[in-house]
């Protein structure tokens, strides 16, 4: 019984562990030249950008849908999911205007993420609040090494 009850939060952690790390990696990758998956150049930041924003905008539904939301939660949930894409879309033009760099970023694209989830976490019901808990805990544990703790 209990495996099927943390089978959504697994699901769900693994998406947003997912949206995360694609967040933060695609800075650092094309600042460093690295070869974007077709071409075998650099990845174009705009594509790269495009490509992240796709995955959150899936990810966020998906933990819309997993949590369970009712309409109003949504609605909020959708809110602040567009709140934090503005954050994420400022950094990307600072990025490739050079006026920040990728570790910089990174760290600003993680704290607008917690922001995000924390302001998630607030709209949520005791039930939805459990769930929600644990897939914190377990994102704070997948986290890659030298990111906080």
């Amino acid at each position: 019984m209990r495996a099927r009850s943390t089978l959504p939060a697994a699901r769900l952690t693994g998406l947003l562990v997912l949206c995360l790390l694609a967040a933060l990696a695609g800075p650092l990758e094309a600042q460093r030249g690295g070869r974007g998956r077709r071409g075998g150049g650099r990845m174009d930041p705009a594509q790269m950008q495009k490509t992240m924003k796709e995955r959150s905008e899936r990810v966020h539904r998906q933990m819309c849908e997993t949590l369970k939301l009712d309409g109003q939660q949504q609605e909020q949930a959708d809110k602040l999911f567009g709140e934090s894409q503005n954050k994420r879309d400022r950094l990307f033009e600072e990025i490739n205007a050079e006026k920040l760099n990728p570790r910089e970023a990174m760290r600003k694209m993680r704290d607008a993420q917690d922001e995000y989830l924390k302001k998630i976490e607030e709209l949520l019901d005791d039930e939805q609040k459990g769930r929600f808990e644990l897939i914190r805990k377990e994102m704070k544990e997948r986290r890659p090494r030298g990111g906080r703790n």
